[in-house]
Parts: C-alpha cells; structure tokens; sequence
C-alpha cells in the first residue's frame, strides 16, 4: 500500500449554479427575483457570477454558501459610529 500523499488529493469538484439556484438559497416565497441577484453582486454582497459563454453565467455554490455565512455572521452585531462631518 501507498502512503498518503497529501499534494496528490484531488479537490472536490466545485458545483456551479444558476441564477434560480442562486435565488433558490437566497430563499423567501417567492424567492428574490433575478434583478435583485444581480443588485446583490453590485453591492458585493453576492459574488460575481462566473461567464460561461456569451448568454450563460454560473455562481460558485461555494461562494454563494460564504456569502451567505458571512451576512448571517454580522446579524446582531452594532454597526459602528457615525462620524458626522
């Protein structure tokens, strides 16, 4: 038997997802609708999606799932001071 070579693993493979998947996780009833996807990645909230071709973009289900983390992560926490100029 082999012994474990940790630079030969081979990485899980990254699922792409589109924009109804995207608005599927984001979830509600009915789900956000695809404008307000695309404002989300304006504001950077979401991340950009991947061009697959000249009429096809996927997200990164990875990055969606941090994404969302990240905003679930804040809830709750004070925003800080406002300065007033």
């Amino acid at each position: 038997m082999k012994p474990f070579n940790p630079e030969k693993v081979v990485p899980e493979p990254r699922r792409l997802l589109d924009i109804d998947a995207v608005r599927a996780k984001l979830g509600g009833d009915p789900p956000p609708d695809c404008s307000t996807v695309y404002r989300l990645v304006q504001q950077n909230i979401l991340p950009p999606p991947v061009k697959i071709g000249a009429r096809m973009s996927r997200w990164i289900e990875s990055e969606v799932d941090q994404a969302i983390q990240r905003r679930a992560d804040i809830r709750g926490r004070k925003p800080p001071p406002r300065r007033d100029a």
